[in-house]
């Protein structure tokens, strides 16, 4: 029997007439842990003795012969390598039992070295894979952060929403231009002698138109009230990520704590500055809103002035206060 260090080998032989015939059985080690295993094979071989020195044909007479010799419980042979060379490997006397025991011990060697290798296999899998749910988790809560912070710095569709409002303005800036015309109305009257009659339904038509205007400017912070759409919707919305935020900035700790070597690819903001930008936004709109409507109440102003003033010079009465309105409040526009 031969021992290596991957491969055990048995030769049974035996000599009649100097004509050896045996069989030459080998397990070698395959594969490698968790998976490694005993390969078995088998040779019948024949040869000669020539008193102690052989000459064997390991497979067949057509193989190469394989050259030994027999001393005492010893059996040397020499095998050619890949290169050339000869190795020689030495079989010592032995017993098939002594060859199953090796069999089984090896085995069982195997056996361990296998459970240990799946054992740190499994372990590592499992730290993989709560790694990718670590990491997984981590992510969810980064797109939650980033969806506040794109309602905190960005809301819904504030800048078309503000310039629905300048719109409005501009409704009542043409309404003004209609008082004006009427004022022309009431001059060409003057001028055309026409009668005190027609010159007071001309004032009372511009009053109308006032009040029109009026009106229009009104529609300025309804608009901007609007739910659904408009300034007090974008609003809305940023209140709502700002009260969100905590939470979710809050799950983000939690999550990045559990994988204190993860750096997120765009720096995510102080919570507070994250605060600090979305109540910077409620601002800016709610002063938006309210610059349009100081130029609305401008604008019914000098409507007034103008028809109160025909007023005043035809004898119509008492003249009559435009009606003013009141500047907003985050409260009045969001939630």
């Amino acid at each position: 029997m031969w021992v290596g260090r991957d491969e055990v080998a048995l030769m049974e032989f035996m000599v009649s007439a100097s004509t050896v015939v045996g069989v030459m059985y080998t397990e070698t080690l395959e594969g490698s842990s968790p998976n490694a295993y005993l390969q078995s094979a088998s040779l019948k071989f024949t040869g000669t003795d020539n008193g102690g020195d052989l000459t064997l044909y390991l497979g067949g007479r057509s193989a190469v012969p394989t050259f030994g010799s027999v001393d005492g419980g010893t059996l040397s042979l020499q095998f050619q390598q890949n290169g050339g060379a000869l190795s020689t490997v030495t079989f010592y006397l032995s017993s098939v039992a002594t060859y199953d025991r090796y069999l089984v011990r090896w085995n069982a060697a195997i056996g361990r070295a296998n459970a240990a290798a799946a054992a740190v296999a499994a372990k590592a899998a499992a730290a993989a894979a709560r790694k990718q749910q670590l990491l997984a988790r981590l992510n969810e809560t980064i797109e939650e952060v980033d969806s506040d912070l794109s309602s905190l710095s960005s809301p819904g569709e504030l800048g078309d929403d503000e310039g629905d409002l300048a719109n409005d303005v501009g409704d009542v800036s043409n309404d003004l231009g209609d008082v004006q015309n009427d004022m022309g109305n009431v001059a060409n009257d003057l001028s055309n002698d026409d009668t005190q009659a027609q010159v007071c339904s001309d004032i009372s038509s511009s009053y109308n138109d006032a009040a029109s205007t009026a009106a229009d400017a009104q529609s300025i912070v309804s608009d901007a009230q609007a739910r659904v759409s408009g300034v007090g919707k974008d609003i809305q919305d940023v209140q709502q990520a700002m009260a969100r935020a905590p939470g979710d900035y809050g799950a983000y700790w939690q999550a990045q704590h559990a994988l204190p070597t993860y750096q997120p690819t765009s720096p995510i903001p102080p919570l507070k500055v994250a605060l600090a930008t979305g109540q910077s936004i409620i601002d800016g709109a709610v002063h938006q809103v309210n610059s349009y409507v100081t130029q609305a109440n401008g604008i019914v102003a000098q409507a007034y002035r103008l028809v109160n003033a025909a007023n005043k010079a035809n004898h119509r009465g008492p003249a009559k206060a435009p009606p003013v309105i009141g500047h907003v409040t985050p409260a009045l526009l969001g939630a």
